[in-house]
């Protein structure tokens, strides 16, 4: 506490404002009003640890000094109040799944809170794919220690590196649900890797099964297409001819009155 007053005397602004933050960090108001600061485990009297003495001056610099602290505790006791995130926000965790000890490759795939990354063996999914094998043998990506791939589904993706890592072990053990299924086409469609998980879809797709009502369905006709189940993809495609309408943009609407999802075997709404 003297060594705020003294530089406050000596007009040091800086080694001034540096004790006083660190002060102001420390102080609180006691039961009286009056603000206190830990002195050997003790809450001391802000007023009792200022140099003593009657002369005007040095009781001017005791005004001054207290007023400035005050004023900056305040201050500082409202920026804590006002934002819970401030001053320091915290940062998310990105997930990190190691598919091979020792990956020579990171894929850091989807986006925000979704956003997740695979250690991987470089040489091992060039073989899920051929549009893979190009991009990790030929390209730019051939030589990144990370590669991002922000518009896939991470859960998709992972699917696919636990097929190529022959972690059998780690797959779904059960029907997917059709949104989980959706994504999955659509990964195996953007990459052309159908036959990588061709083996394992019976045992997630209800695909065996046929949908027989398009109501919120619609969907399936592109899981159908994706992955070869052409007499349930005939099925559902003439009852969707059925119930399926279009608005004044000349859209197909659901039966339900959604837009049909963009992600449909080419052609097909043209036809429908």
């Amino acid at each position: 506490m003297e060594w705020v007053c003294i530089f406050y005397i000596f007009g040091d602004d800086i080694q001034f404002r540096e004790c006083t933050k660190r002060l102001v960090r420390e102080m609180k108001i006691n039961k009286d009003g009056n603000p206190t600061v830990p002195v050997d485990g003790k809450d001391k009297d802000l007023y009792h640890l200022l140099p003593s003495g009657s002369s005007e001056s040095l009781l001017k610099v005791r005004i001054d000094t207290i007023t400035t602290i005050l004023q900056k505790f305040y201050q500082y006791i409202e920026i804590l109040e006002s934002s819970i995130t401030c001053p320091y926000q915290a940062t998310a965790v990105m997930a990190t799944i190691h598919l091979r000890d020792g990956g020579d490759l990171t894929l850091i795939v989807g986006e925000g809170e979704d956003k997740t990354q695979y250690v991987v063996c470089r040489r091992t999914i060039c073989g899920v794919c051929k549009s893979w094998n190009a991009m990790f043998t030929k390209f730019s990506e051939a030589f990144a220690p990370e590669v991002e791939l922000p518009d896939d589904n991470p859960q998709a993706i992972l699917i696919l590196l636990q097929i190529a890592h022959l972690r059998f072990d780690q797959l779904p053990g059960g029907a997917m649900s059709l949104q989980e299924l959706n994504r999955l086409a659509i990964v195996c469609d953007k990459y052309d890797a159908v036959a990588t998980v061709r083996p394992f879809i019976k045992t997630w797709s209800p695909a065996s099964r046929r949908v027989f009502s398009p109501h919120g369905n619609e969907q399936y006709l592109w899981v159908y297409w994706v992955f070869g189940y052409m007499p349930e993809f005939s099925y559902l495609a003439v009852e969707m001819q059925l119930s399926i309408c279009t608005n004044e943009d000349g859209q197909c609407l659901t039966e339900g009155g959604a837009v049909l999802d963009e992600k449909m075997p080419p052609n097909l709404i043209g036809k429908l």
